[in-house]
């Protein structure tokens, strides 16, 4: 919906996301610069909302709307790591430990 130059954006989070167990069914609406859509907006916010530590990866590319690995490439552009493992984590993770 345009109203003069701001664009109105309402969605829904997706089914299934949750916050500190709590499932989030709320209906947002901002308005946006024109030029800005739905799909620009729900990035954004699934961007700040996975920066915060707020939602997983995953749940932040749901969020989003678009796949895991593009979300991932998203991320990558703006330099917010996907995964927030040092190298010792990660070796840990993956099960590659030093002896």
């Amino acid at each position: 919906m345009v109203l003069g130059d701001v664009t109105k954006v309402s969605f829904n989070y997706p089914k299934g996301v949750y916050f500190e167990g709590v499932k989030m069914v709320k209906v947002i609406s901002i308005e946006v610069p024109e030029g800005l859509d739905e799909k620009d907006a729900r990035l954004a916010i699934a961007i700040e909302a996975f920066r915060r530590e707020l939602i997983s990866v995953g749940k932040a590319a749901e969020l989003a709307g678009i796949p895991l690995q593009t979300f991932i490439e998203e991320l990558r552009k703006r330099g917010i790591p996907a995964y927030r493992y040092d190298d010792e984590e990660a070796m840990r993770e993956l099960e590659i430990g030093t002896s």
